[in-house]
Formats: structure tokens, sequence, C-alpha cells
């Protein structure tokens, strides 16, 4: 009878591919991402659809690992920012609707079209060129109506909708399938702006007889889920909560990080006080310091402005950043640290021991924001997954 792998194992096996990849990777905990996901349906009536969010690569989780966890989860439909995105799923062999969240330009419709994606709509124009590239490809084009509610962003205007509406119905290759708007302030306790654009939304809806014509109301995303959630709707796309972390930069109780960011040190020195360290000579160190070397920079994802600002872990240690953070490497203070060694792991991002780096710190420490320290997460860093 065979042997069911234990998670002991399963770390070996993780710990033997980390040593054939570059120093420098990122642990992806699915079990995290599962759990996750089942908080977030339970905050959801059982008639409301889920959307996850994987654009930009999925917060930095990795997009098709991410999109096809999140179908295995049971998400109804999958968020993409841009065709590519899109098609890389359906290559992957993702079975549910992949929406592009955003439109495109009219001379790209038809590459949506193949691949089979949902559109996003917001003119005339592109309506049009979908319509044409259904005719010509023989599909019918599933489409949602994004409307401006006060974002200031993309948006059919409440005094264009019913016309683009009508054009719509009057297609022949396109199914109206939604319509959906965008939530400008939902991360905050202030409802006044949020409960305006939930009101613009109803009447948008009502002006182009909605029931008659499609099926999804969406405009939720996670700020809107947690703190504004309003049961008119029937699809809420979320996106950075399914990935542990809330959207206003506060730690998310009740849910897990998905994600850590590792290294390894490359090489160990003495240096001594006084002696200028990295690019700017920006540290100067005022006693003899045990400097480590880590094979991580910019170029990862781990922000420059963090230089002589954030610490890192190592032997579940606090270690601060010294010197100018470069685009391949860091240097670390190690002085404090006993045993450190060549090949020691070094957390740069996650749990040590009992010490934590969140994504907040980071992002705050950077002047950022969780969003945009995930998202440039580069693509050259290896991800490791693990649960599942």
């Amino acid at each position: 009878m065979a042997k069911t792998k234990t998670h002991k194992d399963q770390r070996h096996s993780i710990e033997d591919r980390i040593s054939d990849l570059r120093p420098a990777f990122l642990e992806v905990d699915l079990d995290a991402f599962n759990d996750n996901f089942r908080k977030v349906k339970s905050l959801l009536e059982h008639d409301v659809a889920l959307m996850a969010v994987v654009k930009a690569n999925a917060y930095g989780h990795g997009l098709i690992k991410m999109g096809l966890q999140a179908e295995k989860c049971g998400a109804d439909i999958l968020g993409v920012a841009f065709i590519e995105e899109g098609e890389k799923l359906v290559k992957a062999g993702v079975k549910i609707p992949v929406v592009v969240l955003y439109p495109d330009i009219p001379k790209r419709a038809l590459r949506l079209v193949k691949a089979g994606l949902v559109a996003t709509v917001t003119s005339v124009d592109y309506l049009d060129a979908l319509n044409l590239a259904g005719k010509s490809l023989d599909k019918t084009v599933k489409v949602f109506l994004e409307i401006e509610t006060g974002m200031g962003r993309y948006g059919i205007m409440t005094s264009e909708l019913e016309a683009i509406t009508n054009l719509a119905g009057n297609m022949s290759n396109i199914e109206v399938v939604g319509v959906s708007s965008n939530l400008a302030d939902s991360s905050c306790g202030e409802a006044v702006f949020t409960e305006r654009q939930f009101e613009r939304f109803k009447r948008a809806i009502k002006v182009i007889d909605f029931d008659h014509r499609c099926h999804y109301r969406s405009i939720e995303n996670s700020g809107g889920l947690l703190f504004h959630h309003c049961k008119d709707f029937n699809l809420v796309r979320v996106g950075l909560l399914l990935y542990g972390l809330l959207p206003n930069g506060n730690q998310a109780v009740g849910f897990k990080p998905v994600l850590s960011l590792k290294s390894r040190i490359i090489q160990l020195k003495r240096w001594p006080a006084g002696k200028p360290v990295g690019y700017g000579s920006s540290f100067i160190p005022t006693r003899e310091t045990v400097l480590a070397t880590i094979g991580a920079g910019y170029a990862d994802g781990y922000p420059w402005s963090l230089s002589n600002k954030s610490w890192v872990l190592v032997h579940g240690k606090r270690a601060s950043v010294v010197g100018r953070i470069c685009m391949d490497a860091l240097m670390i203070d190690v002085t404090g640290v006993p045993g450190v060694e060549i090949e020691d792991e070094v957390t740069l991002l996650g749990k040590q021991g009992d010490e934590v780096i969140t994504v907040e710190q980071l992002a705050e420490m950077a002047g950022s924001f969780p969003y945009e320290f995930l998202s440039a997460l580069s693509e050259r860093l290896p991800r490791i997954y693990y649960g599942g």
C-alpha cells in the first residue's frame, strides 16, 4: 500500500529542490491560501459568486499556479488585467471563465476572442470590434459592461449606458453577462462615498433593465466585502484578501499570509569600524561588524528604498540591512547573531522562529503599500509551492 506523504516529507522534498535554485526564492503556502478562500466563501451568501483575482502574477504569488488553485478551491470566475494573462491561464488548462477586468484597444479584440476570454467594455468602439471578431470566428463574445460610479478610471457614463446596452443587445455575436464597477475607497471605515457608489450602481442597473439582459452584478472588492458588504449584488471580486492581506495596510485578523521571501548567505566578512559599506558609502559602522551578503536585491522586488531601514531574520533573530540595496544583492549586519555560516537561510519576508516580518511593515518602511510591494516581486524569483 502506498504511503501518504507527510508534511515533513514534503518539506524535505522542498529543501532538495531549493538546493538546486538560485539563493533567493519565494515560498507559497497553498494550505494558507485554501484557508483564506474558505474564509472568504463563509462571508458570502450562497447565491453570490466569487471571482478570484489573479492579475499581476497573482499579486506576486504566481499566475498559473494560483489560478489553478483558485479553480480547485471552487472559484466561479478568475479575473486578470490583460489578455496575455488570460491566454496563459487558458493554455494551462483553466476551465472556469476568465474575465479581462479592463478594456483594451479595439485592434486587440480578435486576440481576446480567439482565447475565449470574457471582455470588459466601456466604449462603442471596443464593443464593435469584439462583435466583428466574434463574427469572423463564429463565436459569441461574453462581455461585462463597466459603469462609471465615481472612480474616474474606466467606465461607461450613466448618460451613455442605455444606448450602449441597447446596441449590445442588437449585436449578433455579443452576450452581456454582467455589469461591473469599481469602489474607489472601500478599504476605509468611512462608508459615505461607498454608499453613494452603491446607489449609482443600483440606478444604472435599473436603467438597462438588468434582469432581462444579463446575470452578474459586481462592484465589491476585498475591502467592499469586509467593510461595506451589500446583499444587492451577486458577484464579489476578491484579490488581496485571498493572499492573507487587507487592502488598507492593516494586518488581516483571521486570514493567513501566503507568501514568504527567502535567500541564503553567500559571503561573510569582518568589516572594520569607520569603513563605508556599499554604493554611495551610505553606511559607516561605528564598531567592527560581521557583514553577510545575501543574493537578493531590488531587481527581485526588494525595494531600494529599504536601504539602511529594514531588517531580515537569521537564526530567528533580526539583522539590519546596511548600505544601499543593490540590484542583485544586499548586505546585513549579523554581528549579534551567533553561529552564522555561509548558506544559512535568511528570511526577508515571513516568519522565522518567533519573529515575523510582514508585508505591511516592509511596505510602510518603503513608503509604499501591500499591493505595490507584492506585485513588484520579480518573475525571476523561483516560486516554491507546498501544501494544497
